[in-house]
């Protein structure tokens, strides 16, 4: 497109009025036939264009192409970014579109989300397109990711950070009891992915209530992410659920990491007694 503005701030402006437009004009190049082993590529530009409209339909569509072969092996993932970059990244050259364009197409993302086969920034891209599609949709299908089975730990982190983000105090204790028991944890990553995301949630009420319920969760890891939530909330008050897991056994698997080669693993109650100390008790 030529002219004063950019493609991408037109279709924004234009919205779903663009939409059946750009999606004829993306089908003109996905129809193309191969020449001589090679086929024209669907362009960021389209992509971009498409996902700005704020259409479900175009939404769709994009989705869509991820899964397509059409001797392309980048169009998933910038596909997804296109999306991304419509719904989540502000820009100088376009407002963000409306997320309710993505809340009908919310199990073709989830599916993007859950497939072990794409690589770590679509996964990371399309769990940030079901956060803006906010609550209620986004936690349940967060929290899904938080115990569904993954290559790597840091796919549930990712889960759960963005569930919290996404529902706040309302999410804590259903997120943090969907980390599965029969893992390890780094103290660092469990702290930064989830225990910090509580604390920006802030001393409020609610916030407290939640954590003094995972204090007295079944789950060990539930409960230690009480104890790291108390300390970074530096809340003195609660002083008393810390002390009340001192004599808590379980040993914090995973602890220190990686890199921790063979130093001892704390317990829990170990734990708490530090966090007890620093809060004055």
């Amino acid at each position: 497109m030529t002219g004063k503005h950019l493609g991408v701030t037109v279709m924004r402006e234009l919205g779903s009025k663009a939409a059946a437009k750009m999606i004829a004009a993306a089908n003109m190049i996905v129809a193309k036939p191969e020449k001589d082993g090679r086929r024209l590529v669907v362009s960021d530009e389209i992509l971009l264009g498409l996902a700005v409209t704020g259409d479900p339909e175009a939404v769709r569509y994009v989705l869509d192409l991820v899964g397509m072969d059409l001797k392309d092996p980048s169009l998933g993932k910038r596909a997804v970014s296109a999306l991304y970059r419509a719904y989540v990244e502000p820009s100088a050259l376009h407002a963000l579109a409306d997320a309710k364009a993505l809340t009908p197409n919310i199990k073709a993302i989830i599916d993007i989300a859950k497939d072990g086969n794409q690589p770590p920034q679509v996964t990371n891209d399309a769990v940030n397109l079901i956060r803006m599609i906010g609550m209620p949709h986004c936690l349940p299908a967060l929290t899904e990711m938080v115990s569904f089975p993954a290559r790597e730990i840091r796919y549930r982190y990712v889960g759960a950070n963005n569930a919290l983000k996404c529902a706040g105090a309302e999410g804590i204790v259903g997120v943090v009891t969907a980390l599965p028991t029969d893992l390890g944890y780094d103290k660092e990553e469990l702290v930064g992915a989830v225990a910090s995301e509580i604390v920006k949630l802030g001393n409020r009420p609610e916030v407290l209530a939640a954590v003094r319920t995972l204090a007295a969760e079944k789950s060990w890891v539930a409960r230690w992410v009480a104890v790291e939530a108390i300390a970074g909330l530096k809340a003195s008050a609660e002083v008393g659920v810390v002390r009340g897991l001192t004599g808590d056994k379980t040993v914090l698997r995973g602890y220190h990491g990686a890199a921790g080669g063979k130093k001892a693993e704390p317990t829990l109650g170990a734990r708490a007694k530090e966090v007890a100390a620093s809060l004055g008790g």
